[in-house]
């Protein structure tokens, strides 16, 4: 019987200290800012999820306009082109930016991680410099989780549970160049090609060259802006399929293993070849943990092949998202 008593005791302690260590995490993940950019408004979340579309005239929707027709390449006029050549132009038609309580507080606190991961030290690390010598097309958010404005394409009715539920990479096909992850590139043509057409379902990467459709002009598309935390980045210069890619049985499902650590990269960037890559034409990023990006817009568009958007000046625009975007954030109160 003392025995019994015991072994009691010892359990009850062992709940004891993990409910203690549980209410601890829970008071620490609610003391985690979430704070919104004050152009949300200070009623962000109001309701658990609102659309609000971004009015043309609006010095928002002219950045992003900017940012989405300054970040246009060319891409060989096989995939999300009109009348089989590649876009020149976009066309916006609508821009429409995401309230999601859920995903913004996941995204928040996996931002967090970032920044007590690496001793609030990021902009000391190899990969942060590498992005000051090598900058990319979108703006530098936060230089303390590298967040950058990053473009996703994908089919129409995949979008809304992107914008509702989040990505999910453990669900993602393993066909990618870089496994089983989220891909997104800081050119929007790139992912304008992973966008098929809602009429024949074609003309897009994984389903198929060419549109059917008459009246291609016409067709309205969806793009998502994400707001992504890159954190520690591995840069893949030299690309090799059974390393990034791994084996048919054992596809990649994670970042790399840092070297003389234990530890993950946050992400992956396949660098492209202007930058000294070996294989890609174009950058493209890759997240392997969900929460770590989010949907902030949607951008509705049409595809052009004539009138090319003019160049912009890439400081003279990224020195206007600077007035809104960085640090620009209201508290939400809990």
């Amino acid at each position: 019987m003392a025995r019994y008593h015991q072994q009691l005791e010892k359990a009850l302690a062992v709940a004891t200290d993990e409910r203690e260590r549980c209410e601890i995490e829970k008071k620490r993940i609610l003391s985690i800012p979430r704070d919104t950019p004050s152009y949300w408004g200070i009623n962000a979340f109001e309701e658990p999820f609102r659309e609000i579309d971004i009015r043309h005239e609006s010095p928002k929707f002219r950045i992003i306009d900017d940012l989405f027709n300054s970040t246009i390449a060319n891409h060989g006029n096989r995939f999300g082109t009109i009348y089989g050549k590649d876009p020149t132009k976009f066309i916006v038609t609508k821009i429409t930016r995401i309230h999601n309580d859920k995903l913004w507080h996941e995204y928040c606190f996996k931002k967090d991680n970032i920044r007590n991961k690496t001793n609030h030290r990021l902009m000391e690390f190899e990969s942060s410099r590498y992005f000051q010598d090598h900058p990319l097309l979108t703006p530098l958010l936060d230089a303390s989780v590298n967040e950058y404005w990053l473009f996703h394409g994908c089919d129409k009715d995949i979008l809304p549970i992107l914008v509702r539920q989040g990505y999910d990479p453990r669900v993602s096909s393993v066909m990618g160049m870089f496994g089983g992850g989220f891909y997104l590139a800081e050119n929007s043509s790139k992912s304008n090609q992973y966008i098929p057409c809602p009429g024949c379902r074609k003309n897009a990467i994984f389903y198929g060259e060419g549109c059917s459709c008459g009246d291609e002009e016409e067709i309205e598309l969806s793009m998502l802006l994400y707001r992504v935390s890159l954190g520690d980045v591995h840069i893949a210069k030299i690309y090799e399929k059974t390393i990034y890619r791994g084996q048919e049985k054992s596809p990649i499902r994670r970042p790399p293993m840092k070297e003389n650590s234990l530890g993950l990269y946050d992400s992956v960037m396949g660098e492209s070849k202007t930058h000294g890559g070996n294989a890609l034409q174009y950058r493209e990023f890759i997240l392997y943990e969900t929460g770590q990006a989010y949907p902030e817009y949607i951008i509705r568009f049409k595809r052009s092949a004539m009138n090319a958007f003019p160049s912009s000046d890439t400081t003279k625009l990224f020195n206007k998202c600077r007035m809104f975007l960085q640090n620009t954030f209201n508290s939400k109160k809990e």
